[in-house]
């Protein structure tokens, strides 16, 4: 829409922008413009790609991306340091950037729902982390570096392919719920004790 193009030219001291359920199908690269953006909102949209200049969104600490149709995040989603809350539940991710990990902020990552056969080990860089959700994927297996996330509290791995859990998951002390269920596993790790 004609409205979305100008967006950077007139609205720079902007801090929130709610564009759910608008039927979008791209984002100009001028959203990369609103440099005092904290709160994006494309939930519910058609967006197939998010132009690199999303990554110029230095305040942003809220980037939700619920239901639209994205393959894969530009590499410049880690350079958005401030981010606190990504969710990207319901699209067509098949993987993630390893720039993920730059994301050191990070409370609440949410990937539900995705085509998701790995995850980058740069994960375990996200220290602040105490809600992962990655169920309803297609994982087989999990990164060793899952086990540095030490104030995890929820980790929902639900309806994956996993066949194994590796047993640095013992390290999450903080973890009040695991959910592993519908998965392909014939035994879970002896470290899950510690738990």
């Amino acid at each position: 829409p004609q409205e979305l193009r100008n967006l950077g030219v007139r609205n720079m001291n902007i801090t929130s922008l709610d564009l759910e359920n608008r039927n979008l199908t791209n984002l100009p690269s001028s959203i990369g413009k609103l440099k005092n953006l904290r709160n994006l909102d494309l939930n519910s949209n058609d967006l197939t790609l998010l132009p690199s200049s999303i990554g110029n969104l230095k305040k942003l600490e809220q980037l939700d991306l619920n239901g639209n149709n994205l393959t894969l995040l530009p590499d410049s989603i880690g350079n958005l340091k401030n981010l606190v809350y990504f969710s990207m539940d319901g699209n067509l991710l098949n993987s993630l950037p390893s720039s993920i990990g730059n994301l050191k902020k990070l409370e609440v990552l949410e990937l539900n729902g995705n085509n998701l056969t790995l995850l980058p080990s740069s994960i375990g860089h996200l220290k602040k982390l105490t809600f992962f959700g990655s169920a309803e994927n297609i994982l087989n297996s999990l990164p060793e570096s899952i086990g540095k996330l030490t104030k995890l509290e929820v980790l929902r791995l639900s309806d994956n392919n996993l066949e194994s859990v590796p047993r640095q998951i013992g390290n999450l002390k903080k973890l009040t719920f695991l959910g592993l269920a519908a998965n392909k596993l014939t035994s879970i790790p002896k470290e899950i004790g510690k738990l």
